[in-house]
C-alpha cells in the first residue's frame, strides 16, 4: 500500500473563542476533503474555554492544543502595546510557532477562516522551502514599499516582474496558508522570527499586518508562490480570474479575509447600511453550508449510542390531523389593507428582524398594509438597516410597560433576563399614523423566515389566529395552574374547564382581531404582576397571559404559517407538511441562526439533535444583505433575488 501523502506532516492552527467557528469549518472541510489524513493536527490557544476545545478535540483524535510560548506571548502583547491598532490581531502571531514544532516533514499552517472545497495533497509535492499563494497586491501586479509595506503603483513594470527594486519588494504573499519545508522547523529560524516581534520592526510601517508582516520580510525571495486556488481570497475573486483564471468553484480553499467573517452576521449588518465601503464578497452561503455540515456530522458522532425512542405522537382531542382551518372571507381588498404587521426588535435581534421583514416583502410585494418595529434600544445604524428594507415605522416602548416591566423583573427574579420578550405586546397598542384603529395586528417574532405568501391569512375570521405550540404539537396540553405539560383530557376524562389548557399556541405569528386590540393591550398590562406567574414551573413571558385570555377563543390554524423547526417530526406526523412546503419557518431554538458561536452547542458532548433548515435562512440573509449593499453603492433599485444568487455561491 502506497504511503500517505500526510504521513510525518502537521497541520497546525491559531483560534481563540471568537475564532472557533471558523476553525471549526476550516478542521472539519480539511478532513472531510483528506479522509485518510494520517498527520498531527495541532491548535495553538490560549484562554480558549472548555467548550471550544470540547468541539474541536472531537473532530479528530490526532489534534491537540498547545499554548505559545511565554516568550512570543510577552513580545506580542509588548509590540500590541506599542501599536494599539494591531491589539485585535494579536493572537496572529502565534502562527509563528509553527516553526518551533520539529520533526515533521511539511507542516502546513492555516488560518481560521478558510474553507477547503477540494484536496490539496498535491501542494506537498511543490518545490521550495517555503510554499504560499499571493496577496491581494501580488495578484494585481503590485509591489509593496519596503519601509511603510503599502502597495507601490507602478503601472509601467510588468505585471509578473521578478527583478529586484530598490526600496520594494515583490511577490509578497498572504499568510492564510502556508506549506513550511521541514528544514525551516528548527529553533534559530524560531527565535529570528519572534526576535521580529518588536517594535522596531513596526518602525515606519502603514499597513495593518501582524505575521504577514514578519513573515514576508524573512523569507523574501526564499518564497514559492502557488496558484491562489489553494488561498482564494474571496475579495480578490475579480483580480485572481484575470490572473489565473480560476473562478470560484475552481478553488480548492476559499479564503475570507476581511474583518466581516460568516459567522458574525451581526458584523454583516454593515452591508444592510447605507453606503458599505464594498460589495459583500461571494462564498458566503458556501462557509455557512460547510459550518452546517459539519455540525450535523458532530451531531450525529455524539449523540450516537445515546439516542432515545421518541415519545409516540397523539392528537389532542378534537384536534386530529389537520387543524380545522377558520372561515375566510372572499377577498375583497388589497393585500394586508388595514393590517399593522408588528414585530419587536433588539440590538441581538436585527439580523433575524432584517431577514423576516425582508422575506415578508420579498412574498407580499404588494402589501398594502403598516409595518412597525418596536423597540427600545436600537442604534441609528440598526434603525437604518431596517429601514432600507421597506417603509418601515419605528414605535418605542411605552413609559407604561417599561414600568410594568420593571416591577415584574424585581418581583418574579427569573423573568428579570427575559423582559424584552414582553415587548411585543406594544403591538396591541398600535394605531395608524392617522389615529384610526387597524382590522387586524400581524405579531411576529424576528426568527420567523416567510417561504411563500400568507396572503389567505389576512382573511381569515376570529378573536385570535395561532398555530400550535411544542406541547399541543406533542399531543399534551398545560396545567392551567403551573403550566407545565400534562396528559391531554380525552371523552372519557375531561376535568374542570378551569384546569387544564388545551390547545395553547405559539406566540411567534399571531394576527388579532382589531375588535380585540384595545382590550387586550389593557389586560395584558394589568397581567404583568407576580401573581400571575404564582406557582408557574415555566419561565415562559407573553405566551402564559395570551394563552390564558383567548383559553377556548384561539383558532389554531396550520403549522405551514407558523412552521416551529425543533417540531418537524410532530408536525410532519400530526398534519403531513414537510419543512419544504412550510410557508413560514420559525427557528425557535436557543442557538439562533444568526448565531454560529452558540450553534457549537450541537457539537458538543450533551447536545440534543440538531433541528433542519438553517441554511435556508442565512441564504435568505446573504441575498438580502447582497440586494442592499448594491442599493447601497450604486443608488439603485433593489435587484430581485435570482439575479444576485448566482454571484453568491
Amino acid at each position: 500500500m502506497a504511503a500517505s501523502p500526510w504521513h510525518e506532516t502537521c497541520v497546525l492552527m491559531v483560534t481563540t473563542d471568537g475564532f472557533a467557528p471558523g476553525t471549526f469549518v476550516t478542521l472539519a472541510s480539511f478532513l472531510r476533503h483528506h479522509p485518510g489524513f494520517d498527520g498531527d493536527i495541532v491548535v495553538v490557544a490560549e484562554d480558549l474555554s472548555e467548550r471550544s476545545r470540547e468541539v474541536l478535540s472531537a473532530l479528530s483524535p490526532r489534534l491537540r492544543f498547545e499554548a505559545p510560548s511565554a516568550a512570543l506571548a510577552d513580545r506580542a502583547a509588548r509590540l500590541c502595546e506599542a501599536h494599539p491598532v494591531l491589539r485585535r490581531q494579536r493572537a496572529s502571531f502565534y502562527t509563528l510557532e509553527a516553526f518551533r514544532l520539529g520533526g515533521y516533514r511539511k507542516l502546513l499552517a492555516l488560518d481560521g477562516d478558510l474553507l477547503f472545497q477540494a484536496n490539496v495533497a498535491a501542494l506537498l509535492d511543490s518545490p521550495g522551502e517555503l510554499v504560499c499563494c499571493p496577496d491581494q497586491f501580488a495578484l494585481r501586479g503590485l509591489r509593496r514599499d519596503a519601509a511603510t509595506f503599502l502597495p507601490v503603483h507602478d503601472r509601467d513594470r510588468p505585471v509578473h516582474d521578478r527583478a529586484p527594486v530598490v526600496g520594494t519588494v515583490g511577490n509578497t504573499f498572504n499568510a492564510g496558508v502556508l506549506l513550511i519545508d521541514g528544514s525551516l522547523l528548527r529553533r534559530s529560524v524560531y527565535d529570528d522570527l519572534v526576535a521580529m516581534v518588536a517594535p522596531s520592526t513596526w518602525r515606519g510601517v502603514k499597513a495593518v499586518n501582524t505575521d504577514q508582516l514578519v513573515l514576508n520580510r524573512y523569507f523574501a525571495g526564499r518564497q514559492t508562490l502557488a496558484s491562489a486556488a489553494y488561498n482564494y481570497l474571496v475579495t480578490d475573486a475579480a483580480a485572481i480570474r484575470a490572473r489565473e483564471g480560476v473562478g470560484i468553484d475552481a478553488a480548492r480553499v476559499l479564503h475570507f479575509k476581511l474583518p466581516i467573517k460568516p459567522w458574525t452576521p451581526e458584523a454583516m449588518l454593515d452591508w444592510a447600511r447605507p453606503r458599505p465601503a464594498y460589495l459583500l464578497p461571494p462564498g458566503y452561503k458556501r462557509w455557512y453550508r460547510a459550518f452546517l455540515s459539519g455540525l450535523a456530522a458532530a451531531n450525529l458522532r455524539q449523540r450516537a449510542g445515546r439516542r432515545q425512542r421518541a415519545p409516540a405522537i397523539t392528537a389532542v382531542a378534537g384536534q386530529a390531523g389537520r387543524p380545522d382551518s377558520a372561515p375566510r372571507r372572499p377577498r375583497e381588498r388589497p393585500v394586508g389593507e388595514g393590517v399593522c404587521l408588528a414585530t419587536a426588535c433588539s440590538e441581538g435581534l436585527v439580523p433575524g428582524t432584517l431577514t423576516m421583514l425582508d422575506s415578508f416583502l420579498a412574498h407580499h410585494p404588494a402589501f398594502a398594509g403598516d409595518i412597525v418595529v418596536i423597540d427600545d434600544d436600537l442604534t441609528d445604524a440598526s434603525r437604518a438597516a431596517l429601514a432600507a428594507v421597506g417603509n418601515v415605522r419605528f414605535e418605542r416602548v411605552s413609559a407604561a410597560l417599561r414600568a410594568r416591566l420593571q416591577q415584574l423583573g424585581a418581583a418574579v427574579p427569573r423573568l428579570a433576563g427575559r423582559l424584552a420578550n414582553f415587548h411585543p405586546i406594544e403591538a396591541y397598542r398600535l394605531r395608524t399614523p392617522m389615529g384610526a384603529a387597524y382590522r387586524k395586528v400581524l405579531s411576529c417574532d424576528a426568527d420567523l423566515l416567510f417561504r411563500r405568501a400568507i396572503d389567505e391569512l389576512f382573511e381569515t375570521e376570529g378573536p385570535l389566529i395561532a398555530c400550535p405550540d411544542s406541547p399541543t404539537l406533542r399531543g399534551l396540553a398545560r396545567d392551567a395552574k403551573t403550566y407545565g405539560t400534562v396528559s391531554a383530557p380525552s371523552a372519557a376524562n375531561q376535568p374542570e374547564q378551569s384546569a387544564v389548557l388545551a390547545n395553547t399556541f405559539n406566540c411567534g405569528l399571531l394576527l388579532v382581531d382589531g375588535r380585540e386590540l384595545a382590550a387586550l393591550y389593557d389586560h395584558l398590562l394589568a397581567a404583568l404582576r407576580a401573581d400571575t406567574w404564582a406557582g408557574t414551573e415555566v419561565a415562559l413571558t407573553d405566551s402564559l397571559p395570551l394563552n390564558r385570555y383567548f383559553a377556548g377563543r384561539a383558532r389554531l390554524e396550520s403549522s405551514t404559517y407558523n412552521y416551529l423547526i425543533p417540531n418537524a417530526p410532530q408536525i410532519r406526523a400530526r398534519e403531513g407538511i414537510e419543512l419544504a412546503d412550510a410557508k413560514v419557518l420559525h427557528y425557535r431554538a436557543a442557538q439562533k441562526p444568526w448565531q454560529p458561536e452558540r450553534m457549537l452547542h450541537w457539537a458538543g458532548a450533551k447536545a440534543e439533535a440538531m433541528p433542519p433548515g438553517y441554511q435556508l435562512w442565512y441564504e435568505a440573509y446573504v441575498d438580502c444583505l447582497a440586494r442592499l449593499s448594491m442599493r447601497g453603492r450604486r443608488g439603485a433599485r433593489r435587484r430581485p433575488a435570482e439575479r444576485t444568487r448566482a454571484a453568491l455561491g
